[in-house]
C-alpha cells in the first residue's frame, strides 16, 4: 500500500487559529433570523450523525439530562485544549528535506494528535455553532493535508493500520464542520480530492484477515461518507460482510463468536476488541446510509445446503463481552493478555451496542467503566454521540415539535432559540408549523404561513411598541 508524505521544513509561528426569559427583543431578533434561513438548506453532517440527531442530542444538553450533559461538557474540554494544540504535520519531525518514509513512531503519533484535534474540534462546532473551533480545525487540516509546504501526499509508503485507524477522524471532524460557510470553498474541494485519493487506494489495495482489514472498512466508510462516495461505500460493506464467516467462530461451536483471528495473540482480549470496534464504527456509519450491518447473519452451508450455524456482529458481542465486564476471566479461560484492560480499550463500542440493540450486558459493561465513555481511535466521547440513542426524539425534532408536547406553535420556536438548534431545524418547524396533535386536529387554527407571517406580524408590531417606550 502506497501513502508517500511530504517532508520540508515546519514553519514559523503560531497557526492555530442564554435566553432566560421572554421579551419582544428576543422575538424580533428570532423572527430575523427566521427570514434569513427559511429558505436557505443547510448541509447536514453524514457519517455517524446527522443534524436532526445533533439537535436532539442539544435538548437533552439543554435540559441538563445524563448522561449528556457531562459528556458535553467533557467535549468542551478536550475542545479547549484543541484549541490550543500546535498543528502537526509528517515534515515537523526533524526530517531532512526529500525524504519520503513515514517514520512510523514519530508521524503516527503527530496523526494522532492532528486527527483527534480535528475530530473533537468538528463535534465541538456542531454543538455549539462557533467559529473559532471549525476555524482551527480548518488549519489542522490545511497544514496536514493541503499547504504545499507541511502537507502529506497521499499516495506513498506508509504502514496501512497506522493510516486506517487516524484518517477516518480527520475525515469525521471535517465532516462535522461541513456546513461552516467561512470553509473556503477551493481548500474544502482540495481536501475532498486528498480524501478521494486515499479512499481510492484503500479500496484498490486489500489487507490480510486480522483486524487490518476491519479498520481498511472504516477508513473505506468514512471517506464513503465523507464524499458521498457510493462506490467506496459499497466496498466497505462487501468487504465487511465477506470477513464475518472467517474471523467469528460459528454459532455451532462451544467458543461461538470468538475471534479467530485475534484471540491467540499476547494480547488476545485487546485486539478482538480492536477489531470488534472496527466492524462497530462501520456497522454505524453504514446504518446512517439505510445499509444494516448490526443485523447481517453469515449462514453457513454444508455442501450448497445451510447446516443451521451461523456468524454475526451480534454473535461477536455476546462473547466478548463478559470478558470485557471482568477482563481477569480471560486469561482463567486460557486466553492471553499480557497488558491490563483499561476503558480505552476500545470499552466505547458499547454505547454503539447498547443503542442498537438494548441488551442489559451492554449496559452492564458501560456502567462496569463508566460513563463519559470515549472512543480514542475515531469518534470521540461516544456517551454524547451515541448514548441511549432510543431516548432521542429525533422524530419529533424532525418534524419541528422541540419540547415535545405534540404540537408545533411558538413555543417550540422560543425552545429553538434557547438551545441554539440548527438552520434546518427551523425549516421543519416553520413547514409544519399549526399543526396539532389529532384529538385538536378539528379545532380551527391558521394555516403553517398564514400563523407564521402572523407571528413574525406580530413580534415587528410589538418591537415597535417597545422601541417608541424606551
Amino acid at each position: 500500500m502506497n501513502f508517500f508524505m511530504e517532508n520540508k521544513t515546519m514553519p514559523s509561528g503560531d497557526m492555530s487559529s442564554p435566553w432566560t426569559g421572554f421579551n419582544f427583543r428576543h422575538l424580533l431578533l428570532g423572527m430575523f433570523a427566521l427570514l434569513v434561513f427559511a429558505n436557505t438548506a443547510a448541509a447536514d453532517p453524514n457519517m455517524f450523525l446527522n443534524q436532526t440527531e445533533i439537535d436532539a442530542i442539544k435538548l437533552k444538553v439543554d435540559a441538563g439530562a445524563a448522561p449528556w450533559a457531562d459528556a458535553y461538557s467533557t467535549v468542551l474540554d478536550r475542545a479547549a485544549v484543541a484549541l490550543t494544540t500546535d498543528l502537526q504535520s509528517v515534515t515537523y519531525q526533524g526530517i531532512v528535506s526529500g525524504s519520503i518514509q513515514w517514520h512510523q513512531d514519530d508521524d503516527h503519533a503527530a496523526a494522532i494528535i492532528m486527527s483527534d484535534s480535528v475530530r473533537t474540534l468538528g463535534l465541538a462546532y456542531a454543538f455549539t455553532g462557533e467559529s473559532q473551533y471549525a476555524e482551527k480545525a480548518i488549519d489542522f487540516i490545511r497544514t496536514w493535508s493541503l499547504d504545499s509546504v507541511t502537507r502529506m501526499r497521499p499516495n506513498s509508503p506508509a504502514k496501512a493500520i497506522q493510516i486506517f485507524v487516524t484518517m477516518p477522524s480527520l475525515f469525521y471532524g471535517a465532516d462535522l464542520i461541513s456546513d461552516y460557510e467561512g470553509w473556503d470553498p477551493a481548500e474544502k474541494a482540495g481536501f475532498q480530492g486528498w480524501t478521494q485519493v486515499i479512499g481510492n487506494i484503500a479500496r484498490d489495495n486489500g489487507q490480510g484477515p486480522n483486524n487490518f482489514s476491519n479498520w481498511r472498512t472504516v477508513m473505506l466508510a468514512s471517506a464513503g461518507a465523507f464524499l458521498d462516495d457510493q462506490v467506496l461505500l459499497d466496498k466497505a460493506e462487501s468487504v465487511w460482510k465477506e470477513l464475518v464467516p472467517i474471523q467469528i467462530r460459528d454459532s455451532g461451536s462451544t467458543v461461538a463468536g470468538q475471534m479467530d483471528q485475534e484471540y491467540t495473540r499476547d494480547d488476545g482480549l485487546h485486539y478482538s476488541l480492536f477489531a470488534i470496534n472496527a466492524m462497530m464504527q462501520t456497522a454505524e456509519i453504514m446504518d446512517n446510509r439505510g445499509v444494516n450491518l448490526y443485523d447481517y447473519v453469515h449462514e453457513f452451508e454444508t455442501n450448497g445446503v445451510p447446516n443451521g450455524n451461523y456468524a454475526s456482529l451480534k454473535l461477536a458481542l455476546d462473547f466478548i463481552t463478559p470478558y470485557a465486564i471482568d477482563p481477569a476471566t480471560w486469561n482463567a479461560d486460557g486466553y492471553s493478555q499480557d497488558t491490563t484492560i483499561a476503558q480505552r480499550h476500545h470499552m466505547a463500542i458499547y454505547e454503539l451496542a447498547y443503542s442498537y440493540f438494548q441488551d442489559q450486558q451492554f449496559l452492564d459493561a458501560i456502567n462496569r467503566w463508566e460513563r463519559p465513555m470515549y472512543e480514542n481511535r475515531i469518534m470521540g466521547i461516544t456517551t454524547l454521540t451515541h448514548a441511549n440513542t432510543f431516548e432521542l426524539a429525533v422524530p419529533s425534532v424532525a418534524n419541528g415539535d422541540f419540547d415535545f408536547d405534540d404540537n408545533v406553535d411558538g413555543a417550540d420556536f422560543l425552545q429553538w432559540q434557547r438551545s441554539k438548534l440548527s438552520a434546518s431545524s427551523l425549516d421543519a418547524w416553520q413547514a409544519n408549523f399549526g399543526t396539532l396533535p389529532p384529538e385538536a386536529a378539528s379545532t380551527s387554527v391558521p394555516e403553517p404561513a398564514a400563523g407564521l407571517m402572523l407571528l413574525v406580524g406580530c413580534g415587528i408590531c410589538a418591537m415597535r411598541r417597545w422601541r417608541a417606550a424606551v
